[in-house]
């Protein structure tokens, strides 16, 4: 028998580990379940793997039943998508508001525009011949060559705005609800169409069971319904406390499901005649979708992402989609992550108690729900400060209830806390605002600032303040706010977003246009700061309490500093959107990045765990995992050493041979790393070893060309 050498033999034993391993190490970033967006319709394919249209971020698919989501938006020009369908090959379709329709054969990784072009598409259907009938704001376009061509088959129609249709597969007969003009039946493949007796209001969904009944959910009158195919139609409501219903839906037993706006999820079990709320773990009540997984699980897409129910509605569970706009996030002492939302018609506070992976919306008390900061002082209160006027608002409760407090006329960017507790805030055009009793007073303290656009406040270990202005770069008050001076030695940027201060007093500043800058001396010299730094808008900066840095871009995703700011590295692994607007750590040590439109993501490990641990000289040798990995072709090997050693790092490849030599010299004691450039070799899996006079360790690492 050949015997295996050490290094073969932890080959073996690598290797047979890779299939379990590689999808996890491969991501800094994991996107949470929430806070989630609007999720306006719900596809299912034959495997399973699931797709949201959502409300401004495109298509996402999820093939984990919803427990994570990827972002597929490559050809799609327009991410505003009401309807997305799947049909018996597999094709994907997905109707926009403006742009049309959008074709994949490739379960999403890739979409084409079809002839249907530059309209509004809000329903799409499939026949059992295969052709796809689309409902759009100029009437109903039909395709018999999987949507190459299209043909306008609107005869009939009275009314245009086709926003729902529905096929019975019995007997092909088509109906299409319209904006005003009710519901029209169609026996001849859409050729020509003829109105029923449901001819007004507005029709925004449709359904048929199997028997032939079709269901139509109406904007403001409830559910009506027709056992004689259109002929005559019954209003159907009793138990509905909403009569607006976004979505109706029939599993294969004859239960109806119907999703409304505002009052919830309901279920019929007696053909519509009686609805009982389903609302139990809804943390939503604006339904937009229904459908079902082959499993029958019920998925449903509300405004705050998708949520799943494997018992026919009795309860509901997150399953994720994110795709909001996360302009502030706090962690309180005991773990809970408090997300502030702004964007239009979806904002407010959310609250995870698990580390992200479900949230709940608790804006109680809130009557304006822009939020653009947040904090928690020692007694746990939590601030929120609104953007586009609206104040402040304090919760003593943990966010279940919220107060005004004040500052009603300002739009508040950002906020901070000195050892006092006393708070500060930093406004747009209103300068900074001081309350020494817990946001129940304020004082406008602005003498010396000329500059009154505050995007960030900094306070060091003597109470020292350093406010970040949009146009008059940096002041500093060493007086609790009463004085400010401006400190711009060194600055060539005025336009400051974001300030960190570390726990050597080190003054960090994120500009708009240059990148990150540096003061050692309070603030007297500015230095640019910038090696490794691929974009210079820098929105949000986080210091950890090890003195990580950490830095959010505008379109440039997340970079990471552990030498103070000397070198910067890149960390997008896993993220689906590149503009950071909030950051912050909890006491495990785990990062929550908030982001411009896909929600809050949260590093796949303690960030300790992915980088050297610090200055302090290490205790014991130890090889480090590479990162990234998988790489393409750079990656970075840190190691560490105890006492000064000669060391070796070699490479090897999957049969063992030596192919490069990465380290070969005697190390001082201290953290080590090396940059490894494998532009020269083949895609596959390696062997890296490092070993010195008693230590041997080693590790793999995936170069994927």
């Amino acid at each position: 028998m050949k015997k295996c050498n050490r290094l073969t033999a932890a080959m073996i034993i690598i290797i047979s580990l890779l299939g379990a391993q590689i999808a996890f190490s491969q991501n800094f970033w994991q996107q949470t379940k929430g806070p989630g967006g609007p999720v306006y319709s719900i596809a299912v394919n034959g495997n399973g793997d699931l797709f949201a249209a959502t409300y401004n971020q495109g298509v996402f698919r999820s093939t984990d039943d919803g427990i994570s989501w990827t972002s597929i938006n490559s050809g799609i020009t327009s991410f505003y998508v009401w309807d997305i369908a799947v049909n018996s090959s597999g094709h994907l379709f997905a109707g926009s508001v403006d742009a049309g329709l959008f074709h994949s054969t490739d379960n999403g990784d890739n979409w084409t525009l079809t002839s249907l072009a530059n309209i509004q598409v809000a329903a799409i259907v499939f026949n059992d011949s295969g052709h796809v009938f689309a409902g759009t704001g100029y009437g109903v376009f039909r395709s018999k060559d999987n949507g190459d061509n299209w043909t306008d088959v609107s005869t009939g129609l009275t009314s245009s705005d086709v926003t729902a249709i529905t096929i019975n597969p019995s007997n092909g007969l088509i109906y299409a609800g319209t904006y005003d003009g009710g519901v029209f039946i169609s026996s001849n493949n859409g050729n020509s169409w003829t109105q029923t007796t449901l001819s007004t209001g507005w029709i925004l969904t449709l359904a048929v069971n199997f028997s032939g009944n079709v269901f139509a959910g109406l904007w403001g009158e409830g559910v009506y319904r027709s056992t004689n195919e259109g002929g005559n139609w019954t209003k159907i409501i009793n138990g509905l406390t909403n009569t607006t219903i976004w979505s109706l839906a029939i599993n294969p037993g004859g239960s109806v499901f119907a999703g409304s706006h505002g009052g919830g999820f309901f279920s019929s079990i007696d053909n519509g005649d009686n609805w009982l709320p389903a609302n139990n773990g809804l943390t939503n009540s604006e339904i937009w979708a229904v459908t079902f997984n082959p499993s029958g699980h019920i998925l449903i897409g509300s405004d705050v992402g998708v949520f799943r129910s494997a018992d026919n509605a009795v309860s509901w569970t997150n399953a994720g989609l994110a795709n909001t706009y996360v302009y502030a996030l706090a962690i309180n002492s005991t773990g809970d992550i408090f997300a502030g939302i702004a964007n239009n018609m979806y904002d407010g506070i959310y609250r995870s108690s698990d580390q992200g992976n479900n949230w709940t919306k608790n804006n109680s008390g809130m009557t304006s729900r822009n939020v653009g900061s947040l904090v928690i002082n020692s007694s746990g209160y939590i601030f929120a400060g609104m953007v586009n006027t609206g104040g402040v608002y304090r919760s003593t409760d943990n966010g279940d209830s919220w107060l005004e407090r004040g500052l009603g006329n300002n739009s508040v960017n950002c906020f901070a806390l000195n050892t006092q507790d006393h708070l500060f805030a930093g406004t747009a055009g209103g300068g900074v605002y001081r309350s020494m009793v817990g946001g129940a007073a304020w004082s406008q303290i602005n003498n010396g600032l000329t500059t009154n656009t505050i995007n960030g406040i900094g306070v060091n270990s003597s109470g020292h303040l350093f406010c970040g202005t949009f146009g008059g770069g940096i002041y500093r008050s060493t007086d609790n706010g009463d004085n400010w001076t401006q400190i711009n030695n060194g600055l060539t940027d005025l336009y400051i977003w974001s300030v960190a201060i570390n726990s050597s007093g080190d003054v960090f500043a994120g500009s708009r246009d240059s990148g990150i800058f540096r003061s050692t001396d309070n603030g007297n010299l500015w230095t640019q700061v910038n090696l490794g730094l691929t974009h210079s808008n820098i929105r949000v900066l986080l210091i950890e309490p090890n003195n990580r840095i950490f830095a959010g871009a505008q379109d440039g995703g997340m970079f990471r500093s552990v030498d103070n700011g000397n070198n910067w590295t890149q960390i997008n692994t896993g993220l689906t959107n590149l503009t950071i607007l909030s950051l912050a750590v909890d006491a495990d040590g785990y990062l929550f990045a908030g982001s411009n439109g896909a929600g809050v993501f949260r590093s796949a490990q303690v960030t300790t765990s992915v980088e050297e641990t610090g200055s302090a000289l290490p205790k014991a040798f130890s090889l480090l995992q590479n990162y990234p990995n998988p790489f393409n072709p750079v990656t970075k090997i840190n190691y560490q050493v105890p006492e000064e050693s000669f060391i070796r790092i070699n490479l090897y490849n999957i049969t063992g041979q030596k192919v490069k030599t990465l380290v070969e010299s005697k190390k001082t004691p201290g953290n080590h790393s090396i940059v490894l450039d494998a532009s020269d070799l083949t895609s596959g899996v390696y062997i890296y070893k490092m070993s010195s006079k008693y230590f041997i360790e080693v590790k793999k690492m995936i170069l994927i060309r």
